[in-house]
């Protein structure tokens, strides 16, 4: 039976409205690489996880924790700033002058996905804002999109900065709000500042897409790392929250496929969504060794607490689910995250709410597990290569590594591998084997893949 921890978390929101920043490090000398092509993966992978499947749970058009902050009215104020936070962004930030030179690098976070896809694309902005010497604004046509940016209640990113915008855009008038609704004639002719300095083109934006190669971030990951941990925190509001302890072990269960092991797509590709019960037994053993007496806790989804897999996690190895939906509402997704950033010992599923929780973490150990095949996002493109934090796990061969480059070969030749000897084709049926919970319920889906392959 698991176990329960209720949490106790509340967010306070404040109303700021606008971010103009520059990211004060020193300037680089080369420019980034040419972006990744986004493939049908990237564009289906966090969608899909809206729904849990009715061969698990009987309900069908679930909203999830992570979802749930995405779109409702009241998630578009930054999270609280204190003090210490606030100290931390002003000296990040800057403010423009009136001579600044055009044009600054536009932060539009224009994604199909949620936070940890926002936070890729954010990225990519800040770390072209910095290889060109640029500021970065904040698009203000995100702040009254139907669907609200979860990155918005990140208070450095949502910092308002005081703007010489009459400078900008004379005409306009009214406060670091008002002066985007400005309609009025002397405005740019009744069409806005911002309509005004985009058809000047006074804007840089990144290419479309997910973003999801470190390749892109020019230079070795940890070196952005003092950056990004800095333009990213959010910290917890309230007072005597339990964290994970130093000791403690914490694992982040995610599948974006339900109950089903296989999910074959309509060009034959055959994707692995969620690690196998034995990825977290192996990060457990392996973490007792040195922290004996330390606790096991599980964060996920709501809709995932009845999932086969994480119910072996509480019943074999006595594992705790943390709860914090009841007092965090509507942003209980970002307690997760904050939970989850805190953990000095942290195992992962494949998703970028998590990857990003492990990088920015002062984590001592981060497990990460890799597939014989695609996973549900280019997850051998964002292995952290130089960070000895991580020790990566094959979870077909089982076999570890403390090396990320050696790890990143490994996971991109299953990746990149064809024809029938490769291990998702050749070996499917012992695949299947290391879900016994989830191959057991016959789903559908995995009947089907597993006909599609030799007895």
């Amino acid at each position: 039976m698991c176990y329960v921890r209720f949490l106790t978390f509340s967010l306070s929101v404040a109303a700021a409205l606008l971010t103009v920043a520059r990211f004060l490090v020193p300037r680089p000398t080369t420019g980034l690489q040419e972006k990744r092509e986004t493939t049908e993966r990237d564009e289906q992978s966090e969608d899909q996880f809206d729904q849990f499947t009715t061969e698990t749970t009987g309900v069908t058009g679930v909203v999830t924790r992570e979802s749930a902050g995405a779109g409702s009215a009241g998630s578009a104020g930054a999270g609280q700033i204190g003090s210490s936070l606030s100290q931390k962004c002003d000296d990040l930030l800057g403010n423009w002058n009136t001579s600044q030179d055009f044009p600054v690098m536009l932060l539009s976070a224009d994604t199909k996905g949620r936070f940890g896809n926002e936070l890729f694309v954010t990225t990519t902005a800040l770390i072209r804002a910095q290889l060109t010497n640029r500021p970065v604004m904040l698009n203000p046509q995100l702040l009254k999109a139907k669907k609200k940016r979860q990155i918005l209640k990140l208070p450095c990113i949502h910092r308002a900065l005081r703007l010489p915008m009459p400078h900008m855009c004379p005409g306009c008038t009214g406060n670091l709000t008002e002066i985007w609704d400005d309609r009025s004639d002397a405005c740019n002719f009744g069409r806005g500042c911002f309509e005004l300095l985009q058809s000047q083109k006074r804007f840089v934006d990144i290419d479309p897409g997910y973003h999801q190669n470190l390749t892109e971030w020019e230079k070795p990951p940890l070196s952005w790392r003092p950056l990004l941990a800095t333009a990213f925190q959010v910290d917890m509001p309230l007072t005597g929250i339990a964290l994970p302890g130093d000791k403690d072990l914490v694992v982040y269960y995610r599948s974006y496929n339900g109950a089903a092991i296989f999910d074959v797509r309509a060009w034959g590709a055959t994707f692995l969504h969620s690690p196998p019960f034995s990825f977290f037994d192996f990060a457990w053993q392996q973490h007792q060794k040195s922290n004996a007496g330390g606790k096991l806790w599980v964060v996920s989804d709501p809709v995932m607490y009845e999932h086969p897999t994480l119910l072996r996690l509480c019943n074999e190895l006595g594992a705790e689910i943390v709860r914090s939906t009841s007092e965090a509402g509507k942003d209980a997704w970002l307690a997760d995250w904050v939970w989850l950033r805190e953990a000095k010992h942290l195992a992962m599923s494949a998703s970028t709410f998590s990857w990003w929780a492990a990088y920015l973490s002062d984590a001592k150990r981060i497990y990460y597990p890799f597939f014989p095949g695609m996973a549900a996002l280019p997850w051998c493109d964002l292995m952290v290569v130089g960070d000895p934090r991580y020790l990566y796990y094959d979870i077909f061969t089982n076999a570890s590594f403390n090396d990320g480059a050696v790890a990143k070969d490994h996971c991109l030749e299953y990746v990149r591998c064809r024809g029938v000897q490769c291990a998702m084709k050749k070996h499917r049926r012992a695949i299947a084997n290391l879900y016994p919970e989830l191959l057991a319920l016959k789903n559908s889906k995995d009947e089907t893949a597993l006909r599609a392959v030799p007895p």
